[in-house]
Formats: structure tokens, sequence, C-alpha cells
């Protein structure tokens, strides 16, 4: 049985590094660069970083979670905006002449995270929220 709302996976891609202590968040490697970035949820951006980071605020079966998404090489959404799940946000950015393979950092991939406040830092594990 599913949980009443559920994250989505942000990009269609591999899974090339995995969430753990010290990196707090998961990378995945689409097949083409640039390819789409989803919003995993529907919700309201709060923050577009200098960097093309993204960060939106979710109400999960009533809980507020936050998603955040960088290395991206465009940003779609603009703060305060809101988002629907599978929605368009960003396209993924890297290295567009390698994609990342896995446990490598260096070819075009995302980095996807999911945490309990805005801050960094408050992490949880996103394969384990992800509707699969």
């Amino acid at each position: 049985k599913n949980c009443k709302d559920t994250l989505v996976m942000p990009a269609d891609g591999l899974l090339t590094y995995p969430y753990d202590w010290n990196h707090q968040g998961i990378d995945i490697s689409c097949d083409i660069y640039q390819d789409n970035i989803y919003a995993a949820a529907n919700g309201y951006v709060c923050h577009i970083g200098p960097k093309n980071e993204i960060l939106i605020e979710h109400e999960i079966n009533g809980m507020t979670l936050y998603t955040f998404y960088s290395n991206l090489s465009v940003v779609y959404v603009t703060k305060g905006q809101y988002v629907t799940q599978n929605q368009v946000i960003a396209l993924e950015g890297g290295n567009p002449n390698k994609k990342a393979g896995i446990m490598d950092k260096e070819g075009h991939h995302i980095h996807f995270e999911v945490r309990k406040t805005m801050e960094p830092n408050s992490n949880l594990n996103p394969t384990i929220l992800i509707d699969q």
C-alpha cells in the first residue's frame, strides 16, 4: 500500500552516488546532458541559490519537508513560485562531456537532498522517502 503523499525521483537517470553521513543527498546522472529535473512533490520555491540551487518547501502527510536540488545548468522557477510534482524546474548540469558513473562526481549529474529544515545538515535519506 502506498503512502498518501510521496516524493518522486527528480530525474530520470542512474543513481551514481548514495546518501551517507558525509554526502547528505544522492547524485543522479541523466542519460542526456541537461536533461529535465522535476519537482519531487508539490510545494513552494523558498530559495534560489547563486550557483543555481533550488530549495522547495513541501507539506507531506502533515509534515514540512524541504527538497534541495543543485548542480543545475538552468533554473526555470523563481522564489515564491508554487510548483507541482513532476513539473520541470531545471536542467541537469555538470561536465557536458562526461556522464557520471557509479561513485563519480566528475561527470554531469544533479545532487538531490531531502531536509527536515531549510538548513543544511538536517538531511534525511531521500531513497527511503521516494515512491518506487
